[in-house]
């Protein structure tokens, strides 16, 4: 009796172990089914910016000595572009202008930043320099297509090209840091006549100082203007 009893506890305690066994596996493959969904832009399905992080801390992991530089592509030049079509159309345009960059140019890794901005980044075991950066930001414009046949019509195309260097500490600094950054480079490229634009520290430094003036006086400003006041007499003075 009692041996009969131990056998059916041992079935019953067998059976909640491999309940648990089957509601765990089940857990863990909803769980890396949503990470590697984490990594695809939705509408387009095509690697975004969290796929390119990823690869690029595996490249630094792999590579302490690994030199990167950025090349983010604006489609259009305008940041609004993509509204102008439906999602199918949007969606062959990436993937054809993203299938025509990877063939070509055979980056370390390319993807979607914000599912608009094209972002195609190399890697190399010297630093960058600025010859090479601009030679190379030349052929990623010079591979860009000006025409593209989507949805059995012809449609035209214009760009803008923002690179920037960047090192194992700017990403240490995380993605605030990064995409700040790539947001300034990407806005002087849109505002400059070819629309090509290589990041410079002065210039982002400047940049910053301007913004930080601008955030003081409107402070200034709302609590009485006293700073704002005591500068216009200042120069009405000289």
């Amino acid at each position: 009796m009692l041996i009969a009893l131990c056998a059916l506890l041992a079935a019953k305690v067998s059976r909640e172990k491999r309940k648990r066994s089957f509601a765990q596996l089940r857990l863990e493959r909803e769980q890396k089914k949503q990470k590697i969904k984490s990594l695809f832009c939705e509408e387009s399905q095509l690697p975004n910016i969290n796929y390119i992080q990823k690869k690029i801390l595996s490249n630094n992991e792999a590579n302490d000595s690994a030199h990167h530089i950025m090349h983010v592509i604006c489609v259009g030049r305008s940041s609004d572009y993509y509204r102008f079509f439906d999602s199918k159309t949007s969606r062959e345009i990436k993937t054809q202008l993203h299938n025509r960059l990877n063939d070509a140019l055979l980056p370390s890794v390319i993807g979607l930043f914000e599912d608009r901005y094209i972002v195609v980044v190399f890697v190399k075991n010297s630093p960058w320099t600025k010859e090479q950066i601009i030679e190379q930001q030349q052929r990623v414009q010079r591979t860009l297509p000006h025409e593209l046949i989507v949805g059995g019509k012809p449609l035209p195309f214009d760009y803008s090209v923002a690179s920037m260097p960047f090192y194992e500490k700017d990403i240490a600094k995380g993605k605030s840091y990064l995409f700040k950054t790539m947001a300034f480079c990407v806005n002087k490229s849109l505002k400059s006549v070819d629309g090509l634009y290589v990041y410079s520290h002065s210039d982002y430094k400047c940049s910053l100082r301007k913004r930080q003036i601008i955030q003081d006086l409107s402070q200034d400003i709302r609590q009485g203007g006293v700073i704002f006041r005591s500068a216009i007499s200042q120069y009405s003075t000289v």
